[in-house]
């Protein structure tokens, strides 16, 4: 556009314009060395703006690398000479050491002329203010406060860097990784150069396909949290190419931009792998625990059912009683007669008197010591009255047998008479339980409570040395509490500030601020106290007359109001009230010299020109408006580029931009033009006709000017801070993020302040573990709110913490907390940080708390129950010792017997072929006449039927005789075998009409000794025949499956069936159920012992009335 300066436009306007910047302009001359290469800048000219930025006079004596010597080193000279050489215009961030700190301003340099001019832009932007001034100082309130919330992130971050927990953050719908603490690189086994930058399943593609790509997708796409309770996860974290299980509690929270957009995922995450592996270790220590109390149990039963049983009732209790004694969590002796001789010690008695109580011995013997103390004459009083006695605390020394050195003991003790007869003494039940470590552990409670009340002391001590310092600050200072602002305190400079000349009470304290002082109500402060109260956001009033409150008064005072929160929640209000006297005073007379300065200037009209080139070249937009239409006069580049158009010169605002021009721009320029006061507003979005594009933001000033000692127009000065407020918005969102990942992090976490350990972060979870709202734990310390936990160490921990400046991680440490009760204890695990200053120092420590109650409790149930399985080993070493022992009869026994069957049935065979003989002599000698006498035949009859039955008899002894070795097992036809078997029957099944079936699918060729499968058939198929019942057809199946290793034969029949006392006895050798069909009794005995001698197994299912089933099974 045309730089050519429109008619009217003062010349003199140049060195105003300046003056009224709100950003800082300075313009260097270069110094060149004989080479002709610059060297250095010398300061030409510096603006107000300038001035105050930078803390330097408007004639700077030295040179730009003699008041910035670091600037050649840190590459911020090299910059500017850069842009004086290009002749073009260059923007970058340069650090400004002022007053002993680093402050970052934007820097937008140009060449004009033989000269290099710079505009400066501090980068830490103050909150918005439609009153506020950049030409003079921010209220105090503000660096504090900004300092303030600055060092609470920063506090916040550290303690996510130095946190035992997993956090990380992920960036965009790739998830890539913008952030990861030294955590999550240990879990994903790789150092963070290696997976920040980078999309997380690209970091760790082990993790693809496991399901968290529908999570992560989820919480980006829905904004929804995610929670993960004991996730199992499979990562490489060994960098071994193995993939380890592992789980944990994870928590993906959704990150959001300033507009309330997920940009990306911010993830913590705990380890529980111990706790899961514990847990599921418990339970399967409990499965087995059981399974094999249950075998245990049954075969127990079944041997003791077949061995012995009896059992002498008294051997039991005795057995049991002593059982129990050695038990109990107590030593156990019990002593006989006078002389106190040992007749029973447990493990606990004699772990107390170092293994030296013998049985037999008296207790004088073995342990001397007692004597000289007087226990023994103790023992004989007991003894000699009848009467128990009981010992609290009492101490005792003991002898250590392997050093000799006596060590002292604390005990609890009973000695209870044991009597016989006639209530007469025979013996002393003594019970100790060694109270050692309770007695010590009293004593150190002791002491630790004088400690803790001596540490109170010096914190009283400490408040009040700060109530000095705060009755010593030149600042006036009021903490106003609740709603309705009680006065909570006030240092002595506002007591002298605001004299409570109304005020009739002795003292203000907890009395409302409008009871002291009624006239806040008229000077419109209260609603500003109340708006602090309900928003939480800061409030100032500069430059107030102080005789709006003290009529009369010449002072003026600047109010800042900053609300203070407890726990979160806002409880109060801060005030702080600076006497601004002096400042109001100096302004108006620099406003007086600058008014003249002004008018002087207005009269030179050759620097028009130059105003007008400085204005083309400068970064910042500036459009002079002229008359109360405010007409455009002039505009420059930059402005135009904020806002195009066509024709502007010499129209109104409204005309030229209608979309723009709104009620309230053209009211604030009105005021402007009217008042001569000057309005700026701080990081407003930047309105203009185009639509669409992220949001842009602003800074701007209206400036009244004059002419010849009248306002002449307005000068706007328009300044882009859009990447300031973007930055300033993701500063704020981060830390929200960061609160609400603190906020919902599942480990519970605190932070405590200084020596004495103040509470200053609390999270939900921890004030769950520590039993208290964080309203009764901030602002506290520590040991003054957590007092029952004085006594359990915690108080060493966090010394030991603060004096190494180490990280400390306990485990599992017990401690009982006010909620717990009195028998009951919690366990956690703790991990104690430092957090340091930038001094290195430690100023903070944080902790991250786990409760792993459940996990020792179920740790302490596995040890009982491995105890409790180590006492039914033993008890079943016993059991099988017996049991042995009485196989072993047994099968002395059977051999015996089996010798004893075989001698009798071969020795029995001859005296019975000589009966029989003789029965045959003696028919064949009696004369005719006596064969015919009227007994004679019937007595011949009976003694020979007598002797076939013996005969009989003496078969099946021999055949049982022979059944005590197994036959060789050899590859057998199934179908064949009952075939065979079938024929045998065949008689038997016609004349009973029996209906037979049979099934053998899939069993052809078994390896099964023939011999015995033949027996077994035959047995079972037969006695199905001759036990049918009579009044229905008789049904009989025969069926035979096979699987891996055995063959299954089941014989079903709808017979005459047994009771259930009849089934106890149906495998008995002679043992016949029913008489009325012949037999002898020992075929089912002999199947029994051919299937057993086989390795196989047979039972019985039988209803009397209904029949029964045989289900066989042997080794194939």
């Amino acid at each position: 556009m045309s730089s050519t300066i429109p008619s009217g436009l003062p010349v003199a306007t140049l060195p105003v314009l300046l003056e009224l910047l709100p950003h800082g302009v300075v313009y260097y001359t270069p110094l060149f060395d004989a080479a002709g290469e610059v060297v250095d800048f010398q300061f030409a000219y510096l603006n107000a703006a300038a001035q105050r930025l930078l803390g330097l006079s408007a004639q700077p004596a030295g040179s730009y690398l003699q008041q910035w010597p670091g600037g050649e080193a840190g590459g911020t000279f090299a910059r500017h000479r850069d842009a004086w050489w290009a002749n073009a215009p260059a923007q970058f961030d340069q650090l400004y050491p002022i007053d002993g700190h680093e402050t970052t301003f934007h820097v937008h340099a140009t060449r004009l002329e033989q000269g290099l001019l710079v505009s400066l832009t501090q980068a830490s932007v103050q909150p918005d203010n439609a009153v506020a001034s950049s030409q003079y100082p921010s209220p105090p309130h503000e660096p504090a406060a900004l300092t303030a919330a600055e060092g609470q992130l920063a506090t916040l971050r550290n303690a996510f860097e130095q946190a035992p927990m997993a956090i990380a953050i992920f960036e965009g719908p790739d998830y890539l990784v913008s952030f990861a603490n030294a955590e999550v690189c240990l879990i994903w086994g790789r150092p963070l150069e290696q997976v920040v930058g980078r999309p997380h399943f690209e970091a760790l593609p082990e993790v693809a396909g496991q399901g968290f790509e529908a999570i992560f997708d989820d919480v980006y796409r829905t904004g929804r949290p995610c929670f993960l309770r004991e996730q199992l996860v499979h990562i490489d974290r060994l960098r071994t190419g193995e993939l380890v299980p592992s789980y944990f509690n994870i928590v993906y929270q959704p990150q959001r931009d300033a507009q309330q957009r997920v940009t990306g995922i911010i993830t913590s995450a705990m380890e529980v792998t111990a706790q899961v592996l514990a847990r599921q270790q418990v339970q399967q220590l409990n499965d087995e625990l059981e399974l094999r109390v249950t075998v245990r149990s049954a075969e127990v039963r079944a041997a003791l059912h077949e061995a012995e049983h009896q059992r002498e009732q008294l051997r039991e209790q005795q057995g049991l009683l002593r059982q129990i004694l050695g038990q109990v969590p107590a030593a156990v002796a019990t002593l006989s007669g006078p002389g106190h001789r040992f007749q029973f010690v447990n493990e606990q008695y004699q772990a107390l008197v170092g293994g030296r109580a013998v049985l037999g011995a008296s207790v004088a013997e073995q342990l001397p010591e007692l004597a000289e103390q007087g226990f023994v004459a103790l023992l004989d009083r007991v003894y000699t009255s009848g009467q128990p006695h009981r010992g609290q605390d009492i101490a005792l020394m003991l002898t250590d047998p392997q050093t000799g050195v006596a060590v002292q003991h604390h005990l609890d003790f009973v000695y209870q008479p044991l009597f016989a007869g006639q209530h007469q003494s025979q013996g002393i039940l003594v019970f100790v339980v060694d109270v050692t470590d309770k007695v010590l552990a009293r004593r150190q409670a002791d002491t630790l409570q004088g400690a803790a009340l001596a540490a109170v002391q010096r914190k009283a001590q400490q408040r009040q040395e700060l109530y000095q310092v705060f009755a010593q600050s030149p600042v006036a200072i009021v903490l106003l509490r609740e709603p309705d602002h009680r006065i909570e305190y006030f240092n002595t400079a506002f007591e002298e500030l605001f004299p409570p000349e109304e005020w009739t009470g002795e003292d203000m304290h907890g009395h409302r601020l409008t009871e002291v002082y009624p006239r806040l109500k008229l000077a419109g402060l209260l609603s500003l106290l109340d708006r602090v109260f309900a928003t939480g956001e800061p409030q100032a009033v500069l430059d107030m007359p102080l005789a709006d409150l003290q009529p009369g008064s010449p002072r003026y005072v600047t109010f800042s109001y900053q609300a203070y929160r407890e726990q979160g929640r806002i409880v109060g209000v801060a005030a702080f009230i600076y006497d601004v006297t002096e400042q109001v005073v100096g302004r108006r007379e620099a406003d007086t010299l600058q008014a003249a300065l002004l008018a002087g200037a207005q009269r030179s009209a050759a620097e028009r020109q130059e105003l007008l080139s400085l204005f083309e070249r400068a970064p910042v937009a500036v459009a002079l408006l002229r008359e109360p239409d405010h007409r455009i006069e002039y505009f420059n580049t930059a402005f135009e580029e904020l806002y195009p158009g066509q024709n502007l010169l010499g129209r109104p605002l409204v005309a030229a931009y209608p979309a723009l021009a709104t009620a309230d721009v053209i009211g604030r320029l009105d005021r402007v033009f009217e008042t001569g006061e000057t309005y700026q507003s701080l990081e407003q979005p930047l309105r203009t006709t185009e639509s669409g594009g992220p949001p842009r933001y602003i800074t701007f000033t209206y400036q009244a000017y004059r002419e010849h000692e009248h306002i002449a127009g307005v000068a706007v000065f328009i300044h882009e801070v859009t990447e300031q407020v973007r930055a300033r918005q993701a500063r704020q969102a981060q830390q929200e993020l960061v609160e609400t990942v603190f906020e919902q992090s599942p480990m519970a976490i605190w932070v405590a302040e200084g020596p004495e350990y103040v509470f200053s972060i609390v999270n939900p979870l921890m004030e769950q573990i520590l039993g208290r709202p964080r309203q009764q734990l901030l602002g506290r310390p520590y040991l003054e709110v957590m007092t029952e936990l004085v006594g359990q160490g915690l108080p060493e921990l966090l010394g030991t913490v603060w004096e190494s400046g180490e990280m400390l991680s306990v485990k599992e440490l017990p401690a009982r907390l006010a909620y717990h009760r009195p028998d009951e204890l919690g366990y956690f695990s703790f991990v104690f940080q430092p957090l340091r200053d930038a001094q290195g120092q430690v100023a903070q420590i944080a902790c991250v708390a786990i409760e792993v109650t459940d996990q020792v409790r179920a740790r302490q149930q596995v040890q009982r129950l491995n105890e409790e399985l180590a006492a039914i080993n033993q008890e079943m070493q016993a059991t099988n010792q017996q049991l042995h022992d009485t196989n072993t009869r047994l099968l002395r026994t059977n051999t015996d017997l089996d010798t004893f069957v075989y001698t009798a049935s071969h020795d029995l065979k001859a005296p019975i072929s000589n009966i029989e003989g003789l029965l045959l002599a003696l028919r064949q000698q009696l004369p005719p006449e006596a064969l015919q006498a009227e007994m004679v035949p019937r007595l011949f009859d009976m003694m020979e039927d007598s002797v076939v039955r013996f005969q009989q008899t003496i078969g099946h002894l021999t055949d049982i005789s022979q059944l005590q070795l197994a036959e060789v097992p050899e590859t057998t036809d199934l179908p064949e075998l009952i075939r065979g078997v079938r024929l045998d029957l065949a008689p038997l099944l016609e004349t009973a009409d029996i209906t037979l079936t049979v099934e053998v699918d899939g069993c052809q060729d078994v390896r099964v000794a023939p011999k015995t499968l033949r027996s077994v058939v035959y047995n079972l198929l037969s006695n199905a025949v001759k036990y049918r019942a009579f009044d229905r057809p008789a049904l009989v199946q025969l069926r035979a499956r096979c699987t891996p290793g055995h063959l299954v034969l089941v014989v079903q029949d709808n017979g005459l069936g047994l009771t259930s006392a009849q089934q106890g006895e149906l495998f008995g050798m002679f043992r016949r159920m029913h008489t009325h069909v012949q037999g002898s009794g020992v075929g089912l005995f002999m199947v029994k012992r051919l299937v057993e001698n086989a390795g196989g197994t047979i039972t019985v299912e039988s209803q009397a009335g209904v029949g029964s089933t045989f289900t066989v099974s042997l080794p194939a």
